[in-house]
């Protein structure tokens, strides 16, 4: 459980991180979509709630076997770069 919940954190703060940029570059651009906004916050959401059940299920690991419950969230994807995709 707690590989399936690490998981889904881990797909979530890409899709954070890729949802920020897309804002981010709107912002830049001028072009500002509600629905982007709005996005972005409920993944923001999403993530914190699957945070908060991988802690539940951490410490309850823990409590169980006495091992020590340590959760560090993974990296979260680099920027993506300015070059075309057609770069070689």
């Amino acid at each position: 459980m707690q590989h399936l919940y690490s998981s889904l954190v881990t797909h979530y703060e890409k899709a954070v991180s890729f949802q920020d940029t897309v804002v981010e570059h709107e912002r830049r651009c001028g072009h500002i979509l509600p629905e982007s906004e709005a996005l972005l916050e409920t993944l923001a959401e999403n993530l914190a709630e699957a945070r908060r059940s991988l802690d539940r299920v951490t410490h309850s690991h823990h409590k169980l076997t006495g091992q020590a419950a340590v959760w560090r969230p993974k990296e979260v994807l680099p920027r993506p770069s300015r070059r075309p995709y057609n770069w070689p």
